[in-house]
């Protein structure tokens, strides 16, 4: 037996000798074989003398009360005693069986051998009095040597192990607290995602599904989902996503579905079905989890951000070409003003035969025809003047109804309710009228073998959310007109262009494809919006919004005085880009006696200028001028130098320019293209003429 320590040994015992007794059996010095190596050689089972044997320190004291004092020491200092051999007669105090339990308490893990004679108490007396313990053992006086040796060492190795066994327990126990602290941290590290996880994928208000990577089959979903798509959990969980994909669109998401890699997110775009069988746009973003053989997925609604995107290009595109339109109408008044111009002035001609009379008069008629196509084009592009008024527009559709009668024929019946009270509109009041027959004239040709045209005014208020479903609609209070009839439909490819200027679905000789796009541009310019929806075989409905008017004060309409054409000797600066319209417009100033001095732009008519600056009564220019000089700056420069000097534009587009160039309110002399030449002559001579 090896051991590394000496272990400490407690006499109490009330007879010197006995000291001496246990110091030479347990503590005498057995290096050079002395009689505890020999005592030991004799106990059974012991090591050989060649192996190192315990050693015992040996503490001696003659009282109970001081061995309970050395225990209770020993305890506090870390430096414990293994075995206690304690008599049991010790006169005065204690004697060793009363001690014995106060002991235990100083040191639970002391081992205690009680000496003790056959005349001092008997076995029954000692078990009455102590509890039962594997650590107390009783030695009959007189003992043998060998005995105390052997019971020595056999309970400081069983106290050793005790000791050990107790830190190894201690230290398990510590181990199994601080693993269980370990497991009881992840399990709520686990509980803690857990909740995340319901978290987010209950409580998120994005559609949340899991599926079955091979049979699509649902396996869990969100409550975001069961309301989206109308189904219970129960029903969801009974269905596949090929239950919402149409069957057309399975192929294509199956095969884009195989192409996803492990953990990889993939979006897309796919038409999914809900309970009430409505189809809606879904972007979805899957994540594909190879372990458990699932798909998860986020599914978005973008049916209304599609729908407004497509709104949005579609603004867009009319804005285009409405610049477009803009443009070519400003152009073509040129021409026109050119055609209309030499027709005027041959006609008043006095050598023209009757043939030559009847083709001039139809070359005018077509020149009207053509101005109003291009009137129409600026109407579209917004580029039209208005003359906005106040109106009522349950009087403007009234007044309307019974011209509206005898264009939409016997076939069509005509319903018209008007809102109570409606509030008036801000308006010019012709092209109000314009959009009614051209709405009216439109659902005409989409009933040719009669129907029902229902035309309704109400008042509606726009908010924030109403508004963000339409790029062009703003918050606020509307007056709104509906036109519905019953008629032939538009198909859905068509239902975006019907706006455009030339697009028709008609016959060749049933319209020029202007009618809605002039509706179009004429809302516009009035800061509101139009909606149509329409269903093949059922019909059409238009809405038209127009902002409210605080103001129901009416507005009357000023007729232009007709001026007579009269001349004068006055000199004209004419600018003009178009050489076939600069000189039309000399020709025509000249036969009525003005002097005219012509140059295509605004560096030119700076030279003329210098060369006649006194001479000079009238600047006539166009608003745009080709070098990058707009009229309005060239009449600016010219003022300045003559502060008296009358000022006169001409221009084939004009209130969007007029608006950026001249303050609101301010007065300004303007011809529009394409003019008539008496026209002119009447704009020059009342320019001319009118106070300063």
């Amino acid at each position: 037996m090896q051991t590394h320590e000496d272990y400490r040994v407690l006499v109490i015992d009330d007879n010197p000798d006995i000291h001496d007794d246990f110091r030479k059996i347990l503590a005498a010095d057995d290096s050079l074989g002395g009689p505890p190596a020999k005592v030991e050689a004799e106990v059974p089972g012991s090591a050989s003398p060649a192996q190192r044997v315990p050693r015992f320190v040996v503490d001696c004291v003659q009282q109970s009360e001081d061995g309970l004092e050395r225990v209770t020491r020993s305890r506090a200092e870390g430096r414990l005693y293994s075995v206690a051999f304690i008599d049991v007669r010790m006169p005065p105090g204690r004697d060793g069986i009363e001690i014995i339990g106060h002991l235990w308490q100083a040191d639970p893990s002391l081992e205690i051998v009680l000496c003790t004679a056959f005349s001092d108490y008997s076995w029954q007396d000692i078990a009455r009095q102590l509890r039962h313990s594997d650590q107390l053992l009783v030695l009959k006086k007189p003992f043998d040597n060998i005995e105390v040796r052997q019971l020595a060492v056999a309970l400081s190795e069983k106290w050793r192990l005790a000791r050990e066994a107790e830190f190894y327990f201690d230290n398990l126990e510590a181990l199994v607290k601080a693993r269980t602290a370990e497991l009881q941290h992840s399990l709520s590290l686990i509980q803690a995602s857990e909740n995340q996880y319901r978290l987010l994928f209950e409580s998120n208000p994005t559609p949340i599904f899991t599926y079955n990577d091979t049979t699509l089959a649902f396996i869990s979903v969100n409550e975001a989902a069961i309301r989206h798509y109308g189904y219970s959990k129960e029903e969801f969980l009974k269905l596949s996503l090929s239950d919402l994909a149409p069957p057309e669109d399975l192929p294509r998401f199956l095969a884009k579905l195989s192409q996803l890699t492990p953990g990889a997110g993939n979006s897309g775009i796919w038409r999914h079905r809900n309970k009430s069988g409505k189809f809606g746009e879904m972007e979805i973003t899957s994540h594909h989890i190879l372990p458990q053989h699932i798909y998860l997925s986020l599914a978005m609604d973008v049916t209304q951000r599609l729908s407004l995107e497509a709104q949005l290009r579609q603004s867009q595109k009319m804005d285009s070409i409405g610049q477009l339109a803009g443009g070519i109408a400003h152009d073509f008044n040129n021409l026109l003003t050119v055609i209309n111009g030499h027709a005027s002035l041959l006609l008043a001609g006095e050598k023209l035969t009757t043939r030559g009379a009847d083709s001039l008069k139809e070359i005018v008629e077509a020149g009207k025809r053509a101005g109003g196509l291009t009137r129409q084009l600026m109407t579209f592009s917004r580029k039209q003047e208005a003359h906005p008024q106040v109106v009522d527009l349950n009087e403007v559709v009234n007044h309307v109804t019974k011209m509206l009668r005898r264009i939409l024929g016997e076939d069509v019946a005509l319903h018209v309710e008007f809102y109570p009270g409606l509030p008036s509109i801000k308006a010019d009041l012709g092209m109000i009228e314009q959009v009614l027959l051209n709405l009216a004239v439109n659902s005409r040709d989409a009933m040719p073998r009669g129907g029902q045209l229902h035309i309704a005014t109400s008042f509606v208020a726009i908010d924030s959310a109403t508004a963000r479903q339409n790029p062009e609609a703003v918050p606020g209070q509307f007056v709104c007109l509906t036109f519905s009839d019953t008629g032939c439909g538009i198909a859905p490819e068509n239902l975006g262009r019907i706006f455009e200027p030339f697009f028709t679905t008609k016959e060749l000789d049933r319209g020029t494809g202007l009618g809605l796009a002039t509706v179009y541009g004429i809302i516009k310019q009035h800061q509101g919006w139009i909606t149509v929806q329409s269903r093949l075989e059922e019909g059409t409905t238009f809405q038209i919004f127009l902002p409210a008017s605080a103001d129901r004060s009416g507005a009357l309409q000023m007729a232009p005085m007709e001026q007579t054409v009269i001349g004068g000797t006055e000199t004209i600066l004419v600018v003009e880009d178009e050489a076939p319209l600069l000189k039309l417009m000399q020709h025509i100033l000249e036969s009525h006696g003005y002097k005219v001095l012509g140059c295509a732009n605004g560096r030119q008519a700076l030279d003329i200028w210098g060369q006649h600056p006194k001479r000079i009564d009238l600047l006539l220019t166009d608003l745009i001028l080709p070098d990058r000089m707009a009229g309005t700056e060239l009449a600016r420069i010219l003022q300045m130098a003559k502060p008296g000097l009358k000022v006169l534009y001409t221009s084939g587009y004009n209130a969007e320019r007029l608006a950026k160039e001249f303050p609101p309110g301010t007065h300004v002399n303007l011809v529009q293209k394409p003019f008539h030449a008496r026209r002119l002559v009447e704009m020059v001579f009342e320019t001319l003429n009118s106070p300063s």
